[in-house]
């Protein structure tokens, strides 16, 4: 069923992605049209942002940062003003509500009382949601899961799903997510394990998962849940570790200590589960103890409290995050793990173009990384953060990839290590490698892959293997699809294949995401080596339309 609406003075024709008033045109991405559909089908009453992740994204992780701007996008299409808004309000800490009148092309509701549009309309609305939804996904989902990469022979792999917070308090989830990242972590340092990275298990909680889907999901054979009750200065942990083949729990236990024995309890848990691992699947036997930890309890507390702002991904998350990295060195001055954190939030000013001054956000991050590194050669995490400042902010490939084969020795599973590698490799030139790298990170870390993939199209374009890198590219923004980079190689992508409408699909798209968006500039700040590279992709950005 063909379903057209009119939203206020425009024309919305889901099935086409295009919107229309007068002689004036726009296009939306799936996912956004699926948003406007949703809200004009709930029109004057206001959908909170899990009700639309529910609907829309479907149970995929969507960060704060992607839903606003998938908003902003809709807000573009429609020129609404979100200071005075005459399409979509954003209600505070509540939700968006469609505030313009609407219309199917079967039914009226000009005459009707808002309030009564919704009982009139949502039939076909759902409707026009659902078909967005399948048709996008359909091809996309067959690709990645007819690719699904094989797990090496004879390593074992498993996931720690985000315990969950036994406290009334919701204000302690911190706390929970903290233990959990820290057992990732340890895990991670094992090289005969392969382990799923934080961010593929962000979206899953140990209370309420389907353990046998989420192996599936994740691509693993071992899953480690547990939940965490933290009272005055004690605390209780129960963990399970199930085989998800079979459903076999192979160990459980409880612990409940002061809270001065929470270290020791999560060396405890992961010699407990090589134990276990030793005893399934042969696993060498490595005896662990933690390390980059702090005497300190409270700035343990800053330091897992700053984790928790930073996965926000917004701005201000990722300011407040760095507040607490400095309150947890302001008490330990030994503490290398904060360091690193603070350097990773220089990072993303820069890389998220959230500073004023990029070039000082990459001199902190060389100096917080450097400073984590004198105090812990062990800190996997300060040499990512050194390897990325090396191949963005100052331009020195070779160097980036030293660096980052050191966080891989200290931590194998490091999914990000890998693709900087990826990256580096394809800035010098080398694409067969570059792909080779990029799928081994996709396999580390599943569900938050957008980033390697959209390094797999650049690198497919510039062996020239354009199908393949359309592909990949339109996985990343399946995944992501407020991901910059992809939706600029993509363009090129199309331009190199003369696809102009597509290309200029793409380079609206990328003026909504960057609407500073200049060539010279970008170019500017690429660390190739090859000069003929650049030139190729600055010249199939040109044709796609984008500005000097």
């Amino acid at each position: 069923m063909q379903v057209t609406l009119k939203v206020g003075d425009w024309i919305i024709e889901p099935a086409s992605g295009q919107v229309f008033k007068d002689d004036k045109k726009h296009r939306l991405e799936p996912k956004a049209m699926a948003v406007l559909v949703y809200l004009a089908g709930n029109a004057g009453e206001i959908v909170t942002r899990s009700e639309l992740e529910k609907s829309v994204w479907q149970g995929s992780i969507v960060s704060y940062e992607a839903l606003t701007v998938t908003i902003n996008k809709i807000r573009a299409a429609l020129e609404d003003d979100s200071r005075k808004p005459r399409y979509i309000e954003t209600l505070a800490k509540r939700g968006y509500r469609l505030i313009a009148s609407v219309n199917t092309d079967k039914t009226s509701t000009k005459n009707t009382p808002i309030e009564k549009q919704k009982n009139i309309i949502k039939p076909a609305f759902t409707i026009a949601v659902v078909i967005i939804l399948f048709f996008s996904a359909f091809i996309i989902y067959q690709n990645i899961n007819n690719k699904q990469l094989e797990l090496p022979q004879n390593i074992p792999s498993i996931a720690v799903i985000p315990f969950s917070n036994n406290n009334n308090d919701p204000v302690q989830d911190y706390f929970a997510a903290g233990i959990t990242e820290y057992l990732i972590t340890d895990l991670s340092r094992l090289s005969n394990l392969l382990v799923t990275s934080r961010n593929s298990v962000l979206g899953f909680n140990s209370k309420t998962i389907d353990l046998n889907n989420v192996g599936k999901v994740l691509n693993t054979k071992y899953i480690l849940t547990g939940s965490v009750l933290k009272d005055k200065n004690r605390i209780r942990i129960a963990v399970q570790l199930t085989d998800v083949s079979n459903g076999v729990q192979l160990w459980a236990d409880r612990f409940d200590r002061k809270m001065d024995d929470l270290f020791a309890i999560q060396d405890e848990i992961i010699n407990k589960i090589v134990t276990e691992l030793v005893k399934q699947v042969g696993l060498t036997h490595q005896e662990f103890r933690s390390r980059n930890h702090t005497a300190s309890h409270e700035a343990h507390d800053y330091y897992i409290r700053g984790n928790s702002l930073y996965t926000s991904i917004s701005k201000e998350g990722n300011s407040l995050a760095r507040e607490m990295f400095l309150k947890a060195i302001e008490i330990d001055s030994l503490f290398a793990s904060a360091y690193s954190a603070i350097a990773l939030t220089y990072i993303d000013d820069y890389r998220r173009k959230w500073g004023k001054d990029p070039t000082g956000a990459v001199e902190h991050a060389f100096e917080y990384a450097n400073k984590a590194i004198i105090k812990d050669q062990s800190n996997a995490v300060a040499h990512v953060v050194l390897s990325y400042a090396q191949l963005y902010g100052r331009k020195q490939p070779e160097k980036s990839i030293i660096s980052a084969r050191q966080a891989i020795k200290l931590y194998p599973n490091y999914a990000d290590a890998y693709a900087i590698i990826g990256s580096a490799y394809s800035f010098v030139g080398r694409s067969v490698d570059a792909i080779r790298i990029n799928k081994h990170a996709i396999r580390l870390n599943p569900t938050s892959s957008y980033i390697y993939l959209s390094n797999l199209g650049r690198d497919y374009y510039f062996l020239k293997h354009q199908n393949k890198a359309i592909e990949s590219l339109q996985d990343a923004i399946f995944r992501n699809e407020n991901y910059l980079n992809a939706h600029i190689y993509l363009a090129a992508t199309y331009a190199s294949q003369n696809k102009i409408e597509d290309a200029n699909w793409e380079m609206e798209k990328i003026l909504i995401l960057d609407p500073e968006f200049s060539l010279k500039y970008w170019a500017e700040t690429q660390p190739y080596k090859s000069e003929t590279r650049l030139a190729r992709m600055v010249a199939d950005l040109r044709k796609a339309g984008l500005p000097e």
